[in-house]
């Protein structure tokens, strides 16, 4: 930090570190080049949440997490109860 309060130097805010970037970009073509291979591997796998749950794991390496955001808004919203019949 400089004398004034300023910020000088440094990676921008939100840029990604050199490193993580090559392990991101070599998973990524890990996926894309193995495609077929790893389609059979996870057809070997018989249960279907243990196969989801794998594809989760790598799914949080190669797409960011999304923040969640708190709304301010304070405006109010009445809603009202509709029955449906079905005959």
């Amino acid at each position: 930090m400089a004398r004034d309060g300023s910020v000088s130097g440094g990676r921008p805010k939100g840029s990604v570190n050199k490193d993580r970037k090559i392990f991101l970009d070599a998973l990524n073509d890990m996926f894309v080049n193995n495609a077929p291979e790893m389609m059979s591997w996870l057809a070997q796998i018989e249960e279907p949440e243990k196969r989801f749950d794998i594809l989760n794991k790598f799914a949080n390496y190669l797409h960011p997490k999304l923040s969640s955001v708190e709304s301010k808004n304070e405006t109010k919203v009445v809603v009202e109860a509709v029955d449906i019949n079905f005959k």
